[in-house]
């Protein structure tokens, strides 16, 4: 941590992660909040991680996937100071769901993942386009992202509704 310019450890880092991850630390992370995650819980946790490995291997297998594509957030990107809640549609949404809904799958099965970006709203925020390969294809990902690239031209930076 010292090295990317934080010196004062745990602290300093939660104080620059934003109100909602300093919240989400203190009840559910730290070791002596009151929604703490038991021993238990976190075994089966990693149980549970362990199948759905093994089901996500065997379904691009089965499917003979290259790839699985889909948007990689739920929304466009929110504006910066929406740190613990943006409005989607009218609605007040908090920001972990829209930012870690299609975020989830990558990091607990070991999928490389490739995010291009696809364009912006008419507000004019980023929105891009996830792709996740099987576990150990980092390079065949890769691959696709630079055929896509050559096939198509850069993508395209325009704007969508």
């Amino acid at each position: 941590l010292r090295g990317l310019g934080f010196d004062g450890g745990l602290p300093e880092v939660l104080e620059q992660a934003g109100p909602g991850m300093r919240t989400f630390y203190q009840n559910v992370l730290a070791p002596d909040s009151p929604n703490a995650i038991s021993e238990q819980a976190y075994k089966k946790a990693l149980d549970t991680r362990r199948q759905l490995q093994q089901t996500v291997r065997e379904y691009f297998t089965r499917h003979q996937l290259d790839a699985l594509v889909f948007p990689t957030v739920m929304s466009a990107a929110p504006p910066i100071g929406d740190d613990a809640e943006t409005t989607i549609d009218g609605k007040t949404v908090p920001l972990i769901e829209i930012t870690g809904h299609n975020q989830s799958l990558a990091p607990v099965c070991a999928l490389p993942a490739l995010t291009l970006p696809t364009g912006l709203t008419q507000n004019g925020l980023p929105v891009g386009i996830e792709f996740e390969a099987a576990s150990g294809e980092d390079e065949k990902l890769l691959r696709l992202g630079l055929s896509l690239e050559e096939a198509l031209g850069p993508l395209p930076r325009t704007t969508l509704d």
